[in-house]
């Protein structure tokens, strides 16, 4: 449902985004995605995507992106120290504006950079301005703005999890003030993004407290006897700085002059600088929703502002991206773009249909063949051979594997997952040649190392859009799918020098990795027990050292409590506050601490029994299985740099310093005949960096080498 029609709006309203807030927020959630050549497009296709849905969502006839300009404000004129605690925009920021600005203008949106003043600003002057004519939606969840929110002004984030919708009455109802009393309630709290003090000690409860007795800074001052001596002493000495911190927090209502309503009219979509855009940074899967919104605007000519206006007009549609060919590669559509932001691909592959036996599959002998979970380990597969429809397979995994062993070779999404794996030991316990072997989600780790998610949903999301043909042509399934995207990240690996590393180190590796994860590695669980007893036997005697200490009993382990024990009771010197305004009680802060009481040293050291206890020696015995062995994951495609992680339960981090260290690591056992050895390499990578150096004249990825702990016999 539209904006508009959420808010019951009689008009179409007027959008004004925020766009410098988006663009940070893109930018930083998620810094890894970028070009083939490098160059980072995280906030590009994140304020792209937005835009689109905004578009094709609400199809807004006014909409005006905001950005704030270069230089100082007049804030600055104020409060010399405004903002001075920023650091300057990072290179692969400031290298995406220009863009960024490309791009919105090509979506037919127009743009205004403010000057002397901030995008809040200008926002601000806008919404008081266009507000007697039509209604105005702020796109933004910057809480600055929630000052602007009155009887014809309301604000959206379209990108929070929850996508929030604020208006004045529900503002109030959430904060306790109006909009209007806002900013005197954020010249109380402070700001520390733009390093506006505040007064020290008053969070957002300490100032509805405040405001329910004195309802503005100038009630504050003049009734001030009114309020309880213990807000009076946070308040005193502060009475003349909030008027300035308010200053500061307030937004004008007088910029931005030259920009009249007219401005601000969505124009078409200029489908040859849109495709022009998305073939220079590589956004296929945003070419093809541009393609999309191209025809719903045309779909809508001339019907789109109520006031005659042309905003879904266009010439002609984009022409959609079509699927790979021999003289152009496919390159990934770079569409992660974290939690707060996602548009998944909105095509909807054809129903599969069900086969139980193997008769019913076509031959296999010599040709390729795909097999995914897409569903899920706990759902069928589906398989597809090369040139035969996608079908969903319902019978018995040994059946497949009887089945697929004349295959020339079998494409999966991850050959280390536990249904693959049951396939391929139905095919080794047959004793029969098995067909070679093609990741995708491996191959895709080795493409672009940075990602975080190599499962098939990503993949289909990053690649689906350049290996589907148009709707008329027929959907693909997802084994269907898989054959195609074989195709593209095989030529990906070869063009990039990676196929010799895919199939001569990473491919070899997964059934080791495989069978060590179903092997497992026996622990002791007399050291386990024993250890555990010893650990709890400490934490009750630092329990009452602490209580003796402190001179009071408290929750050791919550925050809130230990800071108001060693802040408010015991007159420590109080650390840096948490984004909460609470005071910090971290591990750095309580070690600058340990000097000046007792009590800090015996907090240190049950908060280091209290993990060891926590982490290893309480859950690891209760994941071991009926051998008494416990089985983790051995993530092959979790680092950048090509090391192994460990999951679920991570023992990586296992502790080894210290009497602690030493015994928690003889828990750790070998099986009966067997002993444990651990080999290590030191600066391995930096050796074989200076040796790629010294014999390869042409090398562009860093060789990753691999070093395991395993049971072998003495």
């Amino acid at each position: 449902m539209s904006v508009q029609k959420r808010l019951n709006l009689d008009a179409q309203p007027v959008f004004l985004m925020d766009g410098s807030a988006f663009i940070y927020r893109g930018f930083f959630a998620n810094k890894t995605m970028c070009r083939s050549d490098g160059f980072p497009t995280n906030a590009l296709v994140v304020v792209t995507r937005l835009l689109l849905r905004i578009l094709r969502e609400e199809r807004p006839g006014h909409f005006l992106f905001v950005k704030d300009g270069k230089g100082k404000t007049f804030r600055h004129d104020i409060f010399p120290l405004y903002k001075a605690n920023r650091d300057a925009p990072p290179d692969a920021l400031i290298c995406q504006m220009d863009p960024i600005l490309r791009m919105v203008r090509a979506l037919g949106i127009p743009v205004e950079i403010s000057e002397g003043c901030e995008a809040d600003d200008c926002i601000a002057s806008l919404a008081a301005r266009f507000s007697d004519r039509l209604p105005v939606v702020i796109v933004s969840g910057d809480k600055d703005l929630k000052q602007c929110l009155g009887p014809n002004v309301y604000m959206w984030d379209p990108a929070s999890r929850e996508e929030k919708l604020l208006t004045a009455a529900s503002f109030a109802a959430e904060s306790g003030v109006t909009p209007e009393r806002w900013p005197d309630m954020q010249a109380l709290m402070g700001d520390v993004s733009d390093n506006i003090p505040g007064v020290p000690g008053i969070g957002p409860k300490t100032a509805q407290k405040i405001f329910a007795i004195c309802p503005s800074l100038e009630d504050i001052r003049d009734h001030f006897s009114l309020l309880p001596p213990k807000l009076q002493d946070k308040l005193r000495g502060h009475l003349d700085a909030m008027f300035l911190w308010r200053q500061l927090t307030t937004l004008a209502r007088d910029k931005c002059a030259n920009v009249r309503l007219e401005d601000t009219r969505v124009r078409p979509l200029d489908t040859a600088a849109c495709a022009a855009l998305a073939d220079e940074f590589e956004l296929l899967a945003l070419r093809r929703e541009m393609a999309g919104l191209a025809r719903v605007q045309q779909a809508s000519q001339g019907q789109h502002a109520h006031d005659g206006g042309n905003a879904g007009m266009v010439e002609q549609p984009v022409q959609p991206v079509a699927v790979s060919s021999p003289g152009r590669m496919c390159r990934p559509p770079t569409t992660d773009i974290g939690a707060q932001m996602h548009l998944l691909d909105t095509s909807v592959p054809p129903e599969s249909p069900a086969i139980h036996t193997a008769d019913a599959l076509p031959p296999c002998s010599g040709r390729q063949v795909a097999i995914i979970w897409a569903d899920g380990a706990q759902h069928a597969p589906h398989v597809a051979v090369d040139g035969a429809e996608d079908v969903l397979w319902t019978g018995p995994l040994l059946q497949l594997s009887t089945w697929l062993a004349s295959a020339r070779r079998l494409v999966v999404h991850d050959f280390k997952a536990v249904p693959v794996q049951e396939v391929w030991r139905g095919l080794v316990k047959e004793g029969r040649a098995c067909p070679a072997v093609f990741d995708l989600g491996l191959a895709a780790y080795l493409v672009n190392p940075e990602e975080n998610d190599y499962g098939w949903p990503r993949l289909v999301v990053r690649w689906g859009a350049c290996l589907r043909g148009e709707k008329g042509e027929g959907g693909l399934g997802p084994a269907a799918m898989a054959l195609r995207m074989a195709s593209v990240l095989e030529q990906r690996l070869e063009a990039d020098c990676l196929l010799t590393l895919y199939t001569s180190l990473e491919l070899p590796l997964t059934p080791v990795l495989a069978a060590m994860e179903a092997s497992g590695v026996p622990i002791s669980a007399t050291a386990f027990r024993d250890f555990l007893e010893d650990v709890e036997g400490e934490l009750h005697r630092l329990t009452n050292a602490v209580y003796t200490q402190a001179g009071t009993t408290f929750n050791i382990r919550s925050a809130q409590q230990l800071g108001e024990v060693l802040f408010n009771r015991l007159k420590l010197p109080e650390p840096r506050k948490t984004r909460g305004g609470q005071a910090s009680t971290s591990q750095e802060t309580l070690e600058k601490l340990a000097e000046q009481h007792p009590v800090v040293e015996s907090i240190l050291q049950y908060r280091k029994l209290e993990k060891m206890r926590s982490t290893y020696l309480d859950p690891l015995p209760r994941r071991v299985d009926g051998h008494g062995r416990l089985h983790t994951t051995f993530n092959q495609k979790g680092t950048a740099t090509g090391r192994l992680s460990s999951s679920n339960p991570n023992l990586q981090n296992i502790p080894v310093r210290g009497p602690l260290g030493k015994r928690m690591r003889a828990c750790f056992i070998a099986g009966p005949g067997l002993s444990l050895v651990s080999a290590d390499y030191s600066q391995v990578e930096l050796r074989v960096l200076a040796h790629m150096h010294r014999t390869v004249p042409c090398w562009n990825r860093f060789v990753r080498g691999r070093i395991y702990m395993r049971e072998r016999r003495p």
